[in-house]
């Protein structure tokens, strides 16, 4: 970390000593993740403990790490999120320094305790995180959440001190947090921006000149690459993608879907591209954790949302499907991973590719006359502008049953989740899965969960599933005496996940309902599956 970047997270480190809560804008690569972990041991001395909430699984872990190398040993490290093959877990939010996804958070708040099946001690993680500092990191990913506008809601107004922090957020949506933070006025919010000049409005400005001489010196190329989808161009976007590999270049191809993803995949590995890495999130734990470890030396990186937000690679060029739900945020963020490090290595041009219809050429175009740098927030916030949905819909509403406190009964909460089947996602809740093949090899349970949304299991349960009987999904459980793991016709059957409200509470009922059997206690763990392939998952 250069000089003056740790003068501005130090800066944001000081505000949150002195009591601030803070909205925190930094450019990608700036160091917003591991700052939180450094500077926790100046932190530690004003609040028990510090949740750091992520959005995806893959930055959890990292993260994680991060705080056990740094931390362990003097303060307690834990981690929430499930599908993760490593130990560790902090069930109950009670470590020093906790990592977390949102969903485990957010379940947490809502009083829908993730680690006990049924809704019992659902205050203890909750005061938990109540007495903490929240660090809601990569924000941006969850502001089409309700839910999580809501935690923030619930949040301000119960002074919990809080830290947003992101890359990519439209004024209008910077000052709503700064509002939501502090809806009585009383409470002290500090919304600082890291820029290359002062800022109006406001806003505390931390001038970082060092840093963005640094990245104005990076060249920024874009260029629209017709016919080269990764539906039906996927030759083409290979030969490309080739092309720029010989001449040097590592190359991080960007895309929307899983299945897109292995198919530039394959199609990569036939045009002898050579040593290529596949992430995305339908991938089981062992081969998500050997993906990423291989990152440094690959050529191509080819991935989906899950590289966007905290994956720390680096990269010479991009290569990326544009619009649709790959709009200007995801775009800059994965922009975010090319010429990540210009004071660290040379890097004087960053070469960007944009691949799909009519949208992905016209934002090529509007990169290109506005001089978009991802590293310079100036020469693209106005911009988020256009894709800021702006409003609060339902997330009022669910706030207040965040702040119920003793008038909100458990019952009423199980009622809530009944209704809505997830609190975090509503009808389309995240599914563990476990494909069997991987067991018959040899791994372990936490190695091999593969977790897919309830919407893409209602349209592929089909070729996924391990069916029984009677049309029966097979569930698998751990025996809790022995560790075996079991598998068992459930009262879910294949049909019903056609019906997705009604599938989402059946399955929620399953995955919270412990068996007797012979004196044991099984767990249920996952819908058992089949149809797994090693190194390419789910697809």
């Amino acid at each position: 970390m250069a000089r003056r970047m740790r003068e501005c997270v130090e800066r944001l480190v000081e505000a949150v000593e002195e009591g601030y809560s803070v909205v925190f804008e930094a450019p990608t690569g700036y160091g917003k993740s591991s700052g939180a972990v450094e500077g926790f041991e100046r932190i530690s001395r004003a609040v028990p403990r510090l949740v750091h909430v992520l959005p995806l699984r893959a930055i959890v872990e990292q993260v994680y790490r991060w705080a056990l190398e740094r931390l362990g040993g003097v303060w307690s490290v834990g981690y929430q999120a499930s599908g993760l093959g490593i130990g560790g877990k902090a069930p109950f939010m009670a470590a020093d320094y906790v990592v977390s996804t949102y969903d485990s958070f957010l379940v947490n708040l809502f009083r829908g305790n993730v680690a006990e099946h049924g809704l019992g001690h659902y205050e203890v993680p909750r005061a938990h995180i109540l007495s903490s500092i929240v660090y809601l990191d990569e924000a941006h990913m969850g502001l089409d959440i309700p839910s999580f506008k809501a935690s923030l809601i619930a949040l301000g107004w119960m002074g919990v001190q809080s830290v947003v922090a992101t890359a990519t957020l439209a004024p209008s949506t910077a000052r709503e947090m700064v509002e939501i933070l502090n809806p009585s006025r009383r409470d002290p919010v500090k919304h600082i921006v890291v820029s290359r000049e002062g800022v109006d409005g406001g806003v505390e400005a931390c001038v970082d000149r060092e840093f963005f001489s640094l990245v104005e010196g990076v060249e920024w190329s874009y260029e629209y690459m017709p016919g080269a989808s990764p539906e039906s161009g996927v030759d083409t976007l290979a030969k490309r993608v080739a092309e720029l590999v010989e001449t040097g270049l590592r190359v991080f191809v960007g895309v929307s879907t899983p299945e897109e993803a292995v198919r530039v995949y394959k199609a990569l590995l036939e045009a002898g591209v050579g040593s290529v890495a596949l992430v995305h999130g339908r991938l089981a734990v062992v081969d998500r954790l050997a993906s990423v470890s291989r990152l440094g030396g690959v050529k191509v990186l080819v991935g989906t949302s899950a590289v966007e937000a905290g994956v720390d690679a680096d990269f010479d060029a991009l290569v990326t499907t544009a619009g649709g739900v790959v709009g200007l945020a995801s775009l800059i963020q994965r922009m975010g991973r090319v010429c990540r490090r210009p004071w660290s290595r040379r890097c004087e041009r960053a070469l960007v590719y944009l691949v799909g219809g009519e949208e992905a050429r016209r934002y090529a175009e509007l990169f290109s006359e506005r001089g978009v740098n991802p590293r310079i927030p100036d020469t693209y916030r106005d911009l988020l502008e256009l894709e800021t949905r702006g409003g609060r819909g339902d997330a009022d509403t669910l706030a207040h049953t965040i702040l119920g406190g003793a008038l909100l009964l458990p019952s009423d909460v199980e009622s809530i989740a009944k209704t809505l089947c997830d609190m975090v996602r509503v009808d389309n809740p995240i599914v563990p899965l476990i494909p069997l093949e991987l067991l018959e090899e040899g791994l372990a349970v936490e190695e091999a969960i593969v977790t897919v949304s309830l919407s893409w299991l209602s349209r592929s349960y089909r070729r996924v599933l391990d069916v029984g009987e009677g049309g029966c999904v097979k569930v698998a459980y751990i025996d809790s005496s022995s560790g075996e793991l079991r598998t068992r016709c459930s009262a879910l059957k294949a049909s019903h996940l056609e019906k997705r409200q009604a599938a989402c509470r059946r399955i929620t009922t399953i995955l919270y309902t412990p068996l007797e059997e012979r004196g044991s206690k099984l767990i249920p763990v996952g819908l058992a599956a089949r149809g797994y392939r090693r190194g390419t998952g789910l697809v």
